[in-house]
């Protein structure tokens, strides 16, 4: 992490009183073998310990505490709003990365200069061997859903391939594409916000 100069990626992550998950997930970022970005926890007026417990893991993450719960969209665009960073990674507090998530995310920025966003592979983190989401999907129906959720993870999800939107769980965004398209809609407070963002 580089607290004090201008990163290229800033982890902005939305929490509530998610003490008993930001500890792994900033410990897998304190780990990144990429270590030009900066991580923002947004507290959406968490009562539990959650503030303490960020300051332990990663003690050079930024906080930005809310005088109420902003819910998920309202959380991830307070730290969009502050982050310095030129791309924007949205991570849920319940998540670990691996050590070199923000080094391929990095190589993806690079292979793809005129990308909005990159959608993470991610999988579930009970079964590492089952896919959570390889990106979003939208039916003409008007039904959104995760490619290749519960799924076995297979090599065809280790290609890279176009995306409708990336799932707020772990998502890259390019912060001009956010502040051109007003970043979630506050309204939805949590879920169905990256489809609606990426319908935008």
């Amino acid at each position: 992490m580089k607290p004090n100069d201008t990163p290229l990626i800033s982890v902005v992550i939305p929490n509530y009183n998610g003490a008993a998950y930001l500890g792994p997930c900033l410990s897998s970022l304190v780990r990144q073998t990429h270590t030009d970005f900066e991580v923002l926890v947004v507290d959406n007026a968490s009562n539990d310990d959650s503030v303490e417990t960020a300051r332990r893991a990663a003690p050079a993450v930024t906080i930005l505490r809310q005088e109420r719960n902003l819910g998920f969209a309202g959380g991830a665009n307070a730290g969009i709003r502050a982050a310095a960073g030129e791309w924007i990674a949205i991570l849920n507090n319940d998540t670990e990365v691996s050590r070199q998530w923000l080094s391929e995310c990095t190589a993806a920025i690079g292979r793809h200069p005129d990308a909005a966003f990159l959608a993470c592979r991610i999988l579930d983190f009970r079964h590492r061997d089952v896919v959570y989401s390889a990106g979003d999907c939208f039916l003409r129906a008007g039904i959104g859903y995760r490619r290749g959720q519960e799924q076995p993870d297979r090599s065809e999800y280790d290609a890279e391939s176009e995306a409708f939107a990336a799932c707020g769980c772990a998502a890259i965004y390019r912060k001009s594409f956010l502040e051109r398209a007003g970043g979630y809609d506050d309204r939805l407070f949590a879920y169905m916000e990256d489809v609606e963002l990426g319908l935008r």
